[in-house]
Order: C-alpha cells, then sequence, then structure tokens
C-alpha cells in the first residue's frame, strides 16, 4: 500500500518477495505518487519500505527493500524460457481481496524494442493485482503481472523475470529520496502509453497508437522509447520526415540505442538516402558489433547501390553472428545463385526453407534454381509446396516449368 503527503491511502498492488533478506518486485506505476509505501505480508503485518533496490520505469518494474531483519520465503524464479499455451497462475489482490488465485495460458510472447519483453496472458488481472507474480504450474515466476485497456478491452500481460535479472546491479536509494524524483511517475506513465501504443499499432489502429505517443513524448519528454515508437507509428503512416525527426530524437537522448539507429537507417532508405542509410546501419554496427540485424539491413542497402560484394560480406557476417535466421540464408543464396555458385546457393536455399519452411519465396526462388540447372522434377516438387502457401507463386513457378 501507498501513502501520498497527507497520509491518504493512494494505490493498492501486489508483490513478491525474491530474497530472503527482504526484496520485493512489484509493478512501477503502482507507488503512484507515493511518498511511503508499506507491505503488507501474509499474516497480516505492515512492514515500512525502506529502500528502492533497483527501478526500471520502460518495462514497468521496480525492486523494493522492506525494513526488517527478519528472514522471508521468496519464490523461485523460472529458468525456462515461457511457452505460447502454457498453463499459468496468477496470485494477487484484486480489488482489496487478499490472496486471491486466477488461472489461464500464455497466449502470446511478444518483443518489445526498447521496453523488453511481455507474454500476454489469458488469466485475469484486476486492480489490485498489478505486480501479482505469474507463476507456471511448478509453482516457479515466469512474470509480473500488469494489464492495458487496449481497444476498449482490459488486455493481461506479465513481464518476463528474464528482465528481473537484467536489472539487479542498480544503485540502491532510500525511498524517500527516490520518490522525490519528479521524472519517476512521468516515465512509468510514458511506458505505458507506449505499450498501449503498440498494441493499437498490432492492431493498425494507428491513429490511435499516435495520440498514445504524443502523449507520451509529451508526459516524458526525456523517455527515448517513446521517440523510437512514435517514429515507427510516423514511418508506418508514411510521414517520413516525421519518423526520422522522432529517431533522431530517441538518438540524441539514448547515443546507444542500436534499433534507434536501425529504424532511422530504414527511413533513409524509404526515402532513397542510400548512403545515409549506409552511414545509419555502419554507426549501429560500431555500437553493437554482434548484432546480426544490422549486418544483413546493411547487406541489402549495399544491394540498392548495387555492391553485390559488400552486400556478401554482410549477410555472411549475419549467418556467423545468428545463423537461425532464414531471411540470412535466402539473401545470400540469391547472391550466390548470381555468382554461378549453384551448389552454394542451393545448400543456403534449402537451409532458409528449413529454417522457415512456410515462406513461398524462397520455395519460389529453389524452384526457379532447379529449372536454370535442368532439374524440373525439383521445380516441380517445390510447385507442389508452393500450391498449399502461396496460389500465385505457384502459378508463376508452374509458367516458368511450362512456358
Amino acid at each position: 500500500m501507498t501513502y501520498d503527503n497527507s497520509n491518504h491511502e493512494v494505490s493498492q498492488g501486489t508483490g513478491f518477495f525474491i530474497s530472503s533478506e527482504g526484496e520485493i518486485v512489484t509493478n512501477h506505476h503502482v507507488l503512484g505518487q507515493a511518498v511511503r509505501a508499506v507491505a503488507r505480508i501474509s499474516s497480516g503485518k505492515n512492514i515500512p519500505i525502506a529502500t528502492v533496490v533497483w527501478d526500471d520505469s520502460s518495462s514497468d518494474l521496480v525492486c523494493l527493500k522492506v525494513t526488517s531483519s527478519a528472514s522471508f520465503k521468496s519464490l523461485k524464479m523460472a529458468t525456462a524460457a515461457p511457452r505460447a499455451g502454457e498453463r499459468v497462475l496468477v496470485i494477487g489482490n484484486p480489488f482489496g481481496l487478499e490472496g486471491t488465485v486466477s488461472d489461464g495460458i500464455i497466449s502470446a510472447v511478444r518483443d518489445l524494442p526498447d521496453i523488453g519483453g511481455v507474454i500476454q496472458i489469458t488469466a485475469p488481472i484486476s486492480p489490485g493485482s498489478s505486480g501479482s507474480p505469474v507463476l507456471n504450474l511448478r509453482g516457479e515466476v515466469l512474470g509480473v503481472a500488469t494489464s492495458y485497456a487496449i481497444g476498449g478491452q482490459n488486455l493481461n500481460f506479465a513481464i518476463p523475470v528474464t528482465r528481473v535479472h537484467s536489472l539487479s546491479n542498480s544503485e540502491p536509494q532510500l525511498f524517500a529520496e527516490w520518490a522525490k524524483s519528479a521524472s519517476m511517475l512521468a516515465k512509468s506513465t510514458a511506458a505505458r502509453l507506449v505499450v498501449r501504443a503498440y498494441f493499437e499499432m498490432e492492431a493498425n489502429d494507428l491513429s490511435v497508437a499516435l495520440g498514445h505517443l504524443t502523449d507520451a513524448v509529451a508526459t516524458a519528454p526525456d523517455f527515448a522509447p517513446a521517440y523510437l515508437w512514435l517514429g515507427s507509428c510516423y514511418a508506418r503512416m508514411s510521414r517520413n520526415a516525421e519518423s526520422m525527426a522522432a529517431y533522431r530524437k530517441a538518438i540524441a537522448l539514448d547515443p546507444a540505442d542500436v534499433e534507434a539507429y536501425k529504424r532511422l537507417a530504414a527511413s533513409y532508405s524509404a526515402a532513397g538516402n542510400d548512403e545515409q542509410a549506409i552511414a545509419t546501419f555502419l554507426e549501429a554496427i560500431r555500437i553493437r558489433p554482434d548484432d546480426s540485424d544490422s549486418h544483413y539491413f546493411l547487406g541489402i542497402a549495399y544491394l540498392d547501390i548495387n555492391s553485390p560484394q559488400q552486400a556478401m560480406n554482410e549477410f555472411l557476417a549475419a549467418i556467423r553472428l545468428n545463423p537461425d535466421v532464414s531471411s540470412y540464408h535466402e539473401s545470400a543464396a540469391r547472391l550466390y545463385a548470381g555468382k554461378g555458385q549453384f551448389d552454394t546457393a542451393l545448400a543456403e536455399f534449402k537451409e532458409a526453407i528449413r529454417l522457415n519452411p512456410g515462406d513461398p519465396f524462397a520455395h519460389y526462388d529453389l524452384g526457379t534454381l532447379y529449372l536454370q540447372l535442368g532439374n524440373r522434377d525439383g521445380a516441380l516438387q517445390e510447385y507442389r509446396t508452393l500450391k498449399t502457401l502461396d496460389s500465385d507463386k505457384a502459378q508463376q513457378l508452374f509458367q516458368k516449368v511450362y512456358p
């Protein structure tokens, strides 16, 4: 429970111990405008919160520590990644009803650049249950529950515990000092607006998403992820100049944000500014040399200026860094075919299809290469596969087989 300067209760939420020393994880937004907070444990005792161990407004998480010498029973964190379809339990305090259990399944696992991963769940999360542990059937914590109003309905999510692990090295701060920070609440509010905008964009309701994002940058003008997603929304709306301006602002606020560089580079490419796109991808690689996507999209940019060898170098770098992405192999295969290295091209097309069997373009290109090599049976096999994937591509390949 949290309290304001007049000692009036501001909000309630749920949290859980992650250590026997009294460290508690909950949602960042639960603290609202609090100047004081207490944790009510299962015995009914209220224990004052003394310290903020770490906080992360972008993922809506905070770790608090109580004032107590007692030892507390903590929950075990899951080590296995959450899976769609997995059953989950949520233990929380909806509407102040302590210890309420709800169940459901994981309906999706998504990744939001600069915000982090989110697990979409069907288990209901009512007011008072924000910060609840989302457990698998072994009693291990998969994530921290939160909810958002999207398109007129409440959608329920959990922030994965991997995010908790990544934030554990921050500098602790006395709660009273931390609560004085004016930007703390603003960034938390902006982060929730960004997540709402993301799901509106998923539903292709770009005007609503844009409203959330403009509210986010107005609420927290120094919150870089809000500008990143504002740029993405403008890009989806074909407002390229505004998109690039938003990405540049994100980079100014966070010069190490590789995702912002990649999206800015993509906007340069869309505007036909290939040289600037290449320079921006190179800057992303300078910051994070092991980012496979930066190498791959740099390769695409090199193709745009007709530099196939430089493109091949980047495709191969991407494959070395992450060999499990089908598009990397597919792009390399096309260049190998163009250079007459047909055996290597065949191998790369087959690897792309192994990684993504439902990709009609890889099947079509492989069928075309089989024809080029005089292997009509191989081409017909790809045609039969394409009939179940993409009838237009299947017809195009059939017309090549029987011109």
